[in-house]
């Protein structure tokens, strides 16, 4: 049986899929998906991090995340 080292990711250049979040303005709960629209932003100083819209209608803030 072959052994596996390293998990991989089915979408290497979507690194987000499947990553669970909270909306800290609503308290809504989600996972993001494939094609899902996210930032990314670079920051030297505190690291980079990704953005993404919460999902709910009415809220709709940004939630930003760090893999």
């Amino acid at each position: 049986m072959t052994k596996i080292l390293k998990e991989g990711r089915l979408n290497p250049r979507e690194p987000w899929v499947g990553k669970k979040l909270d909306c800290r303005t609503c308290k809504c709960e989600f996972r993001l998906e494939a094609g899902d629209k996210v930032k990314f932003t670079s920051d030297q100083r505190d690291g980079d991090f990704y953005t993404a819209s919460c999902p709910n209608e009415v809220c709709k803030a940004d939630v930003t995340f760090t893999l």
